[in-house]
């Protein structure tokens, strides 16, 4: 077990800075989404979203609107 430890605690601050982006761009998206009135449509990080609405308890919910051209 101890060993598993040293081999793996290299890559404890690369999982770290993916966790910190991660969170931002959630905290980004929760921004754009209560900024943006339902049905309105938001870019965040080249990425579009489409705010369906709020629910209870104050919740945001939105939808990630496919490219154009679908991709295939």
């Amino acid at each position: 077990m101890d060993q598993r430890t040293r081999t793996q605690l290299p890559l404890l601050p690369a999982l770290l800075r993916a966790v910190e982006r991660q969170r931002k761009n959630a905290e980004a998206r929760i921004t754009a989404a209560r900024a943006t009135p339902a049905g309105g449509r938001f870019l965040i990080a080249g990425e579009e979203f489409e705010r369906c609405g709020s629910g209870q308890a104050r919740r945001v919910y939105v939808t990630e609107v496919p490219p154009a051209g679908g991709g295939t």
